[in-house]
């Protein structure tokens, strides 16, 4: 857009942009430096607390062992149809207790021998759970154990196919039966931190089928509600939909939610913190530089060269040191934010596991962290873009960096050292 009765000029004012930038290359160096130190402080910040929050939203998960938000004792077929069906519930899994294992050959295990279903274990136990190996039992003498397990029995090398020996009793029986099992899978588990070595056996449902016992009152409907709602009203609200009986019970997973507005708020402020001190860097190296040239504004103004065109030539050199710097620092703030996260995580929680943790790489990150940057910049280079537009052209003529301040003789008894140079130089401009 041209004012009225105005040439366009902007192949000039992107010409002259690009004389000066490539002039100035020590304030080229600084701002660049500048900007990469802020986008470089900002990310890293954004990246921990974006990570931070996520990796302690997955412990929480893997240490309830899974993703369902309640589990409903001694379901009947009836009720599975209506749950499913209710508007409430985003999906439901199916768990059966089966037996148990004598642990006495054990340290302190206690194994269930249980049975889940496909939704149960791809939906609700898969994404608590970490380095699986193998898949889910399917035949009839297949079984999936966790590592820790593996260990106490003194296998430290797993292999899929290999026998291994337990001895179990079914449902309310005390009777224990050996019998030799193909290991199908194995896999990392975090329950027992929470449970006292507390961990299952995971049978096929051919095995399920199996069994020649009654094995009423003995499965559970894991349940995960839609949205983010209180766990406890969606029960309410799905007691009254649904007839239960009293001997039924709903355990909510005790799961802590990670107070989200507390650290959003405080990277905000850390942000805006880093921010400022970005300000202060860049602000002062675009001021330097345009009382530097203000002898070249002044004559561009002398010239007719107007107000607006004066901040065009300063802003669009912050815009091309921005594109240099901003991704450079994006970059290198997200690695930091990386490498610096275990650290966090062992400072501020005390379950810690590196397992547990989770690099948030969302795209919003880089989004918040850019803008957060790129009005850093504006905000640092507006004023000196003022100063430069307001230069007066006689000014400009007459100015000489010497009349910036009055000279002064000194009689030096200490010699020239470096030091005491730098120090009087501190006075200058």
């Amino acid at each position: 857009m041209t004012w009225p009765f105005e040439n366009d000029t902007s192949d000039i004012e992107k010409k002259l942009a690009k004389r000066s930038l490539h002039r100035e290359r020590q304030r080229n160096l600084f701002a660049i430096i500048a900007l990469v130190l802020t986008a470089f402080m900002i990310t890293a910040t954004f990246s921990i607390g974006f990570s931070y929050f996520e990796t302690y939203q997955m412990q929480q998960i893997r240490l309830m062992g899974t993703t369902a938000d309640v589990g409903i004792t001694n379901v009947t077929e009836n009720q599975l149809v209506e749950i499913s069906k209710s508007n409430l519930v985003l999906d439901v899994g199916i768990q059966q207790r089966l037996g148990s294992v004598d642990t006495e050959q054990l340290q302190n295990a206690r194994l269930g021998i249980v049975w889940i279903d496909d939704t149960e274990w791809g939906t609700h136990r898969l994404p608590t759970i970490s380095s699986v190996v193998g898949n889910y039992p399917s035949s009839k003498n297949e079984i999936m154990l966790p590592t820790w397990v593996l260990e106490q029995m003194g296998i430290s090398d797993p292999q899929i196919g290999m026998e291994i020996v337990l001895s179990y009793q079914i449902g309310d029986s005390y009777n224990y039966v050996s019998d030799t099992f193909l290991l199908s899978g194995y896999y990392t588990d975090y329950i027992p931190m929470r449970t006292n070595n507390r961990g299952y056996v995971y049978v096929s449902s051919a095995f399920k089928d199996s069994l020649n016992v009654s094995l009423d009152n003995s499965v559970t409907a894991m349940i995960r509600f839609q949205g983010n709602d209180n766990a406890d009203k969606n029960c309410e609200r799905l007691r009254r939909e649904i007839d239960f009986t009293e001997g039924q019970t709903f355990e909510i997973v005790p799961l802590e939610q990670a107070n989200g507005g507390t650290i959003i708020l405080a990277v905000i402020i850390l942000a805006v913190f880093i921010s400022f001190s970005g300000y202060l860097l860049i602000y002062n190296i675009f001021d330097i530089s345009v009382m530097q040239d203000v002898r070249q504004y002044g004559l561009l103004r002398m010239i007719g060269t107007s107000t607006r065109q004066i901040k065009s030539i300063v802003n669009r050199q912050a815009v091309w040191l921005t594109l240099i710097g901003l991704p450079i620092g994006l970059i290198a703030g997200f690695f930091a934010g990386r490498a610096l996260l275990p650290v966090v995580m062992g400072i501020f929680s005390y379950e810690y596991s590196t397992a547990s943790l989770q690099t948030s790489a969302s795209p919003l990150l880089f989004v918040i962290a850019a803008l957060f940057t790129i009005l850093t910049v504006f905000i640092s280079t507006r004023k000196p873009a003022q100063k430069a537009s307001k230069v007066s052209p006689m000014e400009a003529i007459r100015y000489t960096e010497q009349d910036d301040y009055k000279k002064k003789t000194v009689t030096r008894t200490r010699g020239a050292k470096l030091s005491h140079m730098a120090f009087s130089n501190l006075g200058r401009n």
